[in-house]
């Protein structure tokens, strides 16, 4: 599913939760098929979303309500020409049908019609300056601009509007300054969000690559930690911890930690080219060896691995194969 999609479904499932919703024993069938409609689309099964949201309409076609909640399903699937239909159709009923416009900026920036979405954005804004999907679709339509500092702007405007979902807002803000290249800021948006969401390992490590990025390795290990605490089977967070210790010219906890991420089922280069070169610092060349010929069965290309094992051929007093190894490096430029 698509980025656009899955956060047109997130702004959805805010709307639907502080929307006063019908009693499910509504007196009305379209409320009541609206209402099955809305717990569908929640739990993400957005065919039968459709299924009943046609029907409400069919049974009220006067209420804009249900048309925009059937745009947004069809938006979703990324079947944008039904959607925009039915966001018209709302409009129809109601010009200053704030929902409307929102689903609609969705729909453009899916398409990548930036001004049309931009345009529909600020009308919607226009009629309800308190909205934070609107400033959200901003934020998500300068963010594929790689315009970060007003991608960031409008996402701390959506912050300010409401506390739901906000450990996910405060992500992305932190995205857009990393981007800036204000790091220290992004740590501080991280750490927010690990006070609203303690149990995401995922936060861990983006604070962890931060503070790798900033020489602070120290830090960025105590943050790796954390996350492999919390999912010790991730492979991704061992490599980071792994990298961080060789950064620090900690060999023998870099083996530890890249053996870690081996043994839980990494078959990511990277990994298997660190783990051989720190074998080498600490002067076991036969487990370097191994594994940076393992980096090179992943990635024939791989010039450093080549480079590496030519080295440690050399410095154990085999030079036809660290010259062997040596033109693998230089054809793998080629």
């Amino acid at each position: 599913m698509k980025k656009t999609a899955l956060l047109s479904l997130l702004f959805l499932t805010i709307f639907l939760i502080f929307s006063t919703l019908p009693a499910f024993a509504s007196t009305t069938d379209a409320a009541y098929y609206n209402n099955l409609g809305e717990q569908a689309y929640l739990s993400g099964d957005c065919d039968n979303a459709i299924k009943y949201y046609n029907q409400a309409v069919n049974s009220n076609p006067q209420e804009p309500r249900y048309w925009v909640n059937l745009a947004f399903a069809h938006e979703t699937k990324g079947e944008y020409d039904l959607a925009e239909k039915y966001c018209y159709k709302a409009l129809h009923l109601d010009s200053r049908y704030e929902y409307a416009y929102t689903c609609l900026g969705f729909i453009y920036l899916g398409r990548g019609s930036f001004d049309k979405a931009e345009k529909s954005f600020f009308s919607a804004i226009s009629l309800d300056a308190k909205d934070p999907r609107n400033y959200d679709g901003l934020a998500l339509l300068y963010e594929q601009k790689q315009d970060y500092q007003k991608a960031f702007n409008y996402m701390q405007q959506g912050i300010e509007l409401t506390n739901y979902q906000k450990a996910t807002y405060l992500n992305r803000g932190a995205w857009y300054l990393k981007n800036l290249g204000q790091l220290e800021k992004a740590v501080n948006y991280y750490e927010q969000s690990s006070k609203v969401n303690p149990n995401d390992p995922n936060i861990y490590n983006e604070i962890g690559i931060i503070f790798n990025e900033l020489g602070k390795y120290d830090d960025a290990i105590k943050a790796y930690q954390l996350a492999v605490k919390l999912n010790p089977t991730e492979p991704y967070y061992y490599y980071n911890l792994g990298l961080a210790y060789y950064d620090k010219s900690n060999y023998p906890q870099a083996v530890t930690a890249l053996q870690k991420a081996v043994q839980h089922n990494s078959e990511d280069r990277e990994t298997y080219y660190y783990l051989g070169v720190s074998y080498a610092k600490i002067g076991n060349s036969n487990q370097a060896i191994n594994n940076l010929i393992k980096a090179t069965e992943l990635d024939p290309k791989y010039t450093e691995a080549y480079q590496g094992l030519g080295d440690l051929y050399k410095k154990i007093g085999n030079p036809e194969l660290a010259e062997n190894y040596y033109k693998k490096a230089d054809e793998s430029k080629k």
